[in-house]
């Protein structure tokens, strides 16, 4: 269910922020095109996570399920649990969680920390951090 209403049907596009360049594509590619560190992550709907392949980063997995947002730092196989998808680890514990406010478009921490907001073209900050701008049709 979760791949067909968020990645089912978007074309892709590009989101920018600062000095970094993501583009996302129809197969649920994700890749840092411009930037610090050459990432490559997939979504699946569901989970966003270190694509499989030698040149593989992990620098974390996400997790959606439509309303909640969790951000998961890297784990070994000792005490992590294993991606769906090639052989990383995540911790157990999520490192962020966002509520997701559909009505007012609002992504809510729930430690009040860096909450975000979508505007017309992009996701901005209610503090002070870097906005994305979002080009094209991406979930």
């Amino acid at each position: 269910l979760l791949r067909s209403i968020y990645k089912s049907g978007y074309k892709g596009g590009i989101v920018k922020s600062g000095d970094e360049d993501w583009q996302y594509n129809s197969e649920g590619s994700v890749h840092c095109i411009v930037g610090a560190l050459r990432l490559n992550y997939t979504w699946t709907g569901e989970f966003l996570q270190p694509s499989v392949g030698s040149k593989a980063i992990n620098m974390g997995t996400g997790k959606w399920d439509g309303v909640n947002l969790y951000w998961f730092a890297p784990a070994g196989p000792q005490n992590g649990i294993k991606n769906t998808l090639g052989e990383f680890y995540h911790s157990r514990e999520p490192s962020s969680h966002y509520i997701y406010d559909e009505k007012d478009g609002e992504y809510i921490s729930d430690d009040g920390r860096k909450e975000w907001k979508w505007s017309r073209h992009f996701l901005a900050s209610k503090e002070s951090e870097r906005e994305w701008i979002v080009e094209g049709d991406i979930p």
